[in-house]
């Protein structure tokens, strides 16, 4: 068989989103907000749907990581010499969880970038809770066209929002020679068929390779992992999903639409051939 490097450009050949970063840009955030299409991004990256966005807040109000697993990641980034006077950037920051540790425990500065408003307020409002706000901006915007104008950073997540290709070819212009950057994604394993156009794990790795990066740290999932971390989301806004529908009758289907998806895809994903699994990259 061909190997992963040859098997994955047979198999995709991405637009490169965002193209070169102009250097006259490299010297301040410059913020855009979010365009039209912003409600259906939002939507798609949290899985769910369209007709539910505008109630994003009360249905995740009781999560305050939205699936990323902030403490690995502010090991990973220790690990890798980010610390005071270092600077992080977090494409899709969502409520900030992993970008406010980093600054808690690391004392490193962060810029985090998010379309859903609710969200960013959360995330300024924690920061300033836990001491941190002089080291925390949150900005609500368009991630793509924040990635244009964004400073160049030490080190860069882009967590549970894109395929990891797309969020590679984000994150990887965002960071300086040598700095690290973390990105996820779902892969199948070795000789499974899981339809669609998921990476094995060994494709995902020439993939980072590729793109002039050595990974540092890999972590895959376990179906027991997986299943607990699906389980405590699950209980989490469960409970406000239910209480909406009480509430607003008109919206009780998609609901429980939606539901009975989070529970069939959980399933599928502990049980079938795909895992979760996170990487952090150094760039050459």
């Amino acid at each position: 068989p061909p190997a992963p490097e040859a098997r994955l450009h047979q198999r995709r050949r991405l637009p490169d989103p965002i193209g070169p970063m102009p250097a006259s840009t490299r010297n301040a955030v410059r913020v855009s907000p979010p365009g039209a299409g912003a409600r259906s991004a939002i939507a798609a990256s949290l899985d769910m749907p369209r007709a539910l966005t505008p109630h994003i807040q009360e249905l995740f109000a009781d999560l305050t990581s939205l699936g990323c697993r902030p403490r690995q990641v502010v090991s990973w980034l220790r690990a890798a010499g980010i610390k005071a006077r270092s600077t992080l950037i977090d494409m899709g920051c969502g409520k900030g969880a992993a970008s406010i540790l980093a600054a808690r425990t690391l004392g490193c500065r962060v810029v985090g970038f998010d379309a859903c408003r609710p969200f960013v307020e959360e995330a300024r409002q924690t920061a300033d809770r836990a001491g941190v706000g002089g080291l925390c901006e949150f900005h609500c915007a368009d991630l793509r066209r924040a990635a244009r104008t964004v400073r160049r950073a030490d080190a860069a997540l882009m967590l549970n929002v894109l395929p990891m290709e797309e969020a590679t070819s984000i994150v990887r212009r965002l960071v300086r020679p040598s700095g690290v950057f973390i990105v996820d994604d779902a892969i199948v394993l070795e000789g499974a068929d899981a339809g669609g156009d998921r990476l094995t794990r060994a494709e995902a790795r020439a993939f980072l390779q590729s793109r002039g990066a050595t990974i540092e740290r890999e972590h895959v999932m376990s179906p027991s992992e997986y299943r607990r971390l699906e389980r405590s989301l699950y209980a989490a806004f469960a409970p406000r999903a239910r209480e909406l529908a009480r509430r607003q009758p008109r919206l009780a289907p998609v609901i429980r639409r939606f539901l009975e998806q989070q529970r069939r895809s959980g399933a599928e994903l502990w049980r079938g051939p795909m895992r979760g699994a996170i990487w952090m990259a150094r760039v050459r």
